[in-house]
């Protein structure tokens, strides 16, 4: 991330290897990108799916058809 020093993180949920629940808890505890925007890109539609990517500290979610 400190080579692209984004705006801004579209994420997926779920992705091969890593869960993108965790990499947003893991991107959010570093203090120097804690006020960058993520936004969690997934399938999942149940309503306690999406409140843990926002407990996980996404700032929005876009559901993929």
């Amino acid at each position: 991330l400190e080579i692209f020093n984004p705006d801004l993180i579209l994420l997926d949920v779920m992705m091969p290897y890593l869960d993108g629940i965790e990499v947003c808890k893991q991107i959010k505890a570093l203090p120097q990108w804690q006020e960058v925007p993520i936004i969690m890109v997934t399938a999942l539609s149940d309503k306690e799916d999406l409140a843990q990517c926002l407990k996980a500290g996404a700032d929005d979610f876009i559901s993929k058809p």
